[in-house]
């Protein structure tokens, strides 16, 4: 099996001995499916008058895969092209982030059991949000905007790839991001920050194996499912830190608003809650990118040369 050298990645087997259990070229492949994010997102920006919080989930997802699939062709791409199309997509999904968080606060902060000096807090708190709360026109003017530069994005990955992507290089990618989604795992013990790019980079982990599995098969997307699962875990604790956030920001402004309790509350938790999760994602980052690599590797394999029905069992072979 060839081998991949670089003092980043280390050796790492590459994926173009299964090439074949991708239906297709992979520069044909990584374009099609950014441009399909990219719809996707305009889609949604679309419906933001007839339906805004479901629009800018939709809308911040598809630009999420967009973002995962840009990082599989990270190591033939120029550094100043992959960054100026990663930060324009960043930048479009930021502009509808206060829409999200005041979507997602009333609908987390339900669903807290807390006591009647935290609820008072977390009523305050929706009070004080609903009076920021961005317009209608503001959110659709960002989704429509965000979409466009997204839009633009496409021609510039399309004009910045080599005329061939290898398989090696989807290794090499995936790789990238299973590593940085390791070490962050590592630091959440200690750091909120830490916590946020481990759960964006699982949640890119999952776009990019599900790619891969959408042109493989169960093997390699029983793979996926087992980051997707943890990825929705990680969701409802980013609410929760994003909540504390929220409360410590206006306690600042309105010192005499009953913030404390809640904000502990909401820390208490949230460790509570990171502490579990990296116990249970332990087994999922346990091996070191050239093992799961291997893994993938084996599953398209064993993907590509699935058994062919027997005879007498191809469905043409029934009697009308």
């Amino acid at each position: 099996m060839t081998t991949m050298g670089s003092a980043d990645e280390g050796d790492l087997p590459a994926l173009a001995p299964v090439a074949s259990g991708w239906d297709g070229d992979p520069r044909a492949i990584v374009v099609n499916a950014f441009q399909a994010a990219v719809t996707d997102a305009e889609v949604a920006a679309s419906a933001g008058a007839e339906d805004q919080d479901g629009a800018v989930h939709e809308y911040r997802k598809a630009l999420r895969r967009a973002r995962a699939i840009l990082a599989l062709v990270r190591p033939v791409l120029a550094r100043d092209t992959h960054d100026a199309v990663r930060d324009e997509l960043r930048s479009a999904r930021r502009e509808v982030s206060a829409a999200r968080d005041h979507t997602v606060a009333a609908t987390a902060l339900a669903q807290l059991a807390l006591e009647s000096q935290e609820r008072e807090g977390a009523d305050f708190l929706l009070t004080t949000l609903r009076t920021e709360e961005p317009t209608s026109e503001d959110v659709c003017a960002h989704l429509q905007e965000g979409a466009h530069r997204a839009r633009l994005q496409c021609a510039t990955l399309e004009a910045a790839l080599p005329g061939e992507v290898s398989m090696e290089t989807i290794a090499r990618g995936l790789a990238r991001t299973y590593r940085q989604a390791r070490t962050a795992r590592r630091g959440a013990k200690r750091s909120r920050r830490a916590f946020h790019r481990w759960r964006r980079r699982t949640k890119e982990l999952d776009a990019q194996l599900a790619l891969l599995a959408a042109h493989a098969g169960e093997r390699t997307e029983s793979i996926r499912q087992a980051y997707s699962d943890l990825s929705n875990v990680l969701g409802p604790i980013a609410d929760l830190i994003m909540l504390r956030t929220l409360s410590a920001g206006y306690r600042a402004r309105h010192s005499d608003a009953p913030f404390a309790d809640l904000e502990d509350a909401l820390g208490g938790l949230a460790s509570v809650q990171i502490r579990a999760a990296r116990k249970l994602a332990r087994p999922l980052f346990a091996p070191r990118p050239a093992k799961l690599t291997k893994m993938i590797t084996r599953a398209l394999r064993r993907d590509s040369e699935a058994t062919p029905p027997l005879d007498g069992d191809d469905p043409g072979d029934s009697e009308d």
